[in-house]
Formats: C-alpha cells, sequence, structure tokens
C-alpha cells in the first residue's frame, strides 16, 4: 500500500502538475512564478523518490510513471541518490525567493518561496547524511554546502496541516479512532526509557495506563488493551500536522556531521543538546 501510494498517488500526480504548469496563463503565471512552482514539485519529487530508496533500496526511477512500461527496470539506490542530488540542487538554484509560486494553494508555506528553498536544504542535509557511511567524501560537500541554509528555528519545521473533518484528517486518526480500533498500545520499549529519563514528553505521547502510571505493552507481543498507555489525546488528534522534516532532525544531523569532522560549526554536544531541547519546545 505504501508503494502504490508514493508511486500513484504522490509522484504521478507531480508529474502531471509538472506538465500543467508550463500551459497556463503567463500573463497570470509567468515565468519566474512557474519557475517556482515547477521547484516546489522537484523538491517533492526528491522528497518521495528518498523516502523510496531508504524504506526499499533500488527501486524504478527511470522507467517510472510510464503507463506503457508495465515492467520497469530498478535502478541502483546510490545512482538514484546521485540524480536526486542534482535535481535538488537545480530546484534550489531555480527558486526566486521574490516572486510567487502556488499562493495560497500552497499547503505548506503559503506561497512563501523562502520557505521552500529552507525545505530544500534540510532534505538535502538529510540525503548527505544518509550516504555518509557510503561516500564520506561526497556526504562531506554536500552537507556542508547545505547547512547554513536549512531549518533553524521550530519556526521553520516543515509540516502538513490537516483539518478536523473527514476526508481530509491526519491518517493517524483515521486508522486509531475512525477505524473503531482498540488494540494499539505503547510499547515498553519507549514507555520504560522515556520514565527513566523523567522525559516530561510522555504524557503528550501516551495517556496513563489502568493504574493511573504509564507503561507499555511487551513489544510484539499481545497485549491487554485495558491495562497499558494508549497513544495520546495529541497523537489522535485529527488535525495533528504531519511533519516532514523539522528544526530537531536538523540538529541531530548536525551533531553527527560535526562528529565526523565536517564543517557545519558547533560541537556534536551542543547540537544534540540542541535537538533534545528543539523536540521538547516543538
Amino acid at each position: 500500500n505504501f508503494w502504490n501510494t508514493m508511486y500513484v498517488s504522490v509522484l504521478n500526480n507531480l508529474k502531471e502538475s509538472q506538465r500543467l504548469i508550463p500551459s497556463q496563463d503567463p500573463v497570470f503565471f509567468p515565468a519566474a512564478v512557474q519557475k517556482n512552482q515547477n521547484a516546489c514539485a522537484e523538491i517533492l519529487n526528491v522528497y518521495a523518490y528518498s523516502t523510496l530508496v531508504n524504506t526499499f533500496g533500488n527501486v524504478p526511477y527511470t522507467d517510472a510513471l510510464d503507463i506503457a512500461n508495465v515492467y520497469p527496470k530498478y535502478d541502483d539506490a546510490a545512482a538514484i541518490y546521485d540524480a536526486l542530488f542534482v535535481r535538488l540542487d537545480k530546484a534550489i538554484t531555480d527558486i526566486d525567493v521574490n516572486s510567487a509560486g502556488f499562493g495560497g494553494n500552497d499547503l505548506y508555506f503559503g506561497g512563501d518561496m523562502a520557505g521552500w528553498k529552507t525545505f530544500a536544504n534540510s532534505l538535502k542535509l538529510r540525503m548527505g547524511m544518509t550516504i555518509a557511511d557510503v561516500n564520506a567524501a561526497k556526504a562531506k560537500t554536500i552537507v556542508e554546502a547545505a547547512a547554513p541554509g536549512a531549518i533553524s528555528s521550530n519556526d521553520e519545521n516543515v509540516a502538513f496541516s490537516y483539518l478536523s473533518a473527514p476526508p481530509n484528517t491526519n491518517p493517524v486518526w483515521e486508522d486509531l479512532v475512525q477505524s473503531g480500533r482498540k488494540d494499539w498500545v505503547g510499547a515498553n520499549t519507549i514507555v520504560d526509557f522515556m520514565n527513566g529519563l523523567n522525559d516530561p514528553r510522555v504524557p503528550l505521547f501516551f495517556t496513563t495506563d489502568a493504574d493511573g502510571n504509564y507503561s507499555g505493552g511487551i513489544y510484539a507481543a499481545s497485549n491487554n488493551y485495558a491495562t497499558y498507555s494508549k497513544p495520546s489525546d495529541a497523537i489522535t488528534d485529527p488535525t495533528l500536522p504531519g511533519v516532514l522534516i523539522d528544526y530537531a532532525e536538523v540538529r541531530f544531523l548536525l551533531a553527527e556531521a560535526t562528529a565526523r569532522g565536517f564543517n557545519v560549526g558547533g560541537t556534536p554536544e551542543a547540537h544534540y543538546e540542541a535537538a533534545i531541547r528543539a523536540s521538547m519546545e516543538y
């Protein structure tokens, strides 16, 4: 289902969007606006393909989205990443922050192209760190280029805002509330760990258990629903934003980058602590 959604409902729709962008009336959508719109679509293309590669490894890429080719070849994951870096760099270069994009139809940034540029650099940072173990030199170059333009506060987190009524609700609400399911409880692996740290985020992740405490069932075992903590009201809210990438992740990535000797400023400890603080504040 995830595979089908990514190719059919995401990548195919982005392809159709990019096909239609040049057909708009240039009086109302001049070249700079169309270029920005295409850059937005390209950034989402790169996000989607990188997610597929991170999940499955080799996937259809060069032969993908061709209805006449029902047996597309699977491209090498590293080669796909190389191509995605080229596409992402071009999208970043193409963005004109002083021109419009999709305006009010932009559900991420409301047409603010500076937000898209920050998003693209943050994605580039993530992808650069993803290849750090297999191509350290290339990763270093990519990460050092992306870091200055990446998310620098929680105000710049990239998240999709859902609505309170179907069919525009967060899928977590659909799966755990609308479905009427009562079989998901917290896992002891995370609940015990957070309890041991006196983590202040526990009540934002979980409800209290039957005894008024926070406890998780044994991971992967059959657990009594009534006994253990459940996903919290915050997690199961239909309007819970869907986060694509945030400040906490960026600072964790920078912590890893500095630990590897990449020139992005700061220290591993400072970036790591800032990441935890950003998560808690968010």
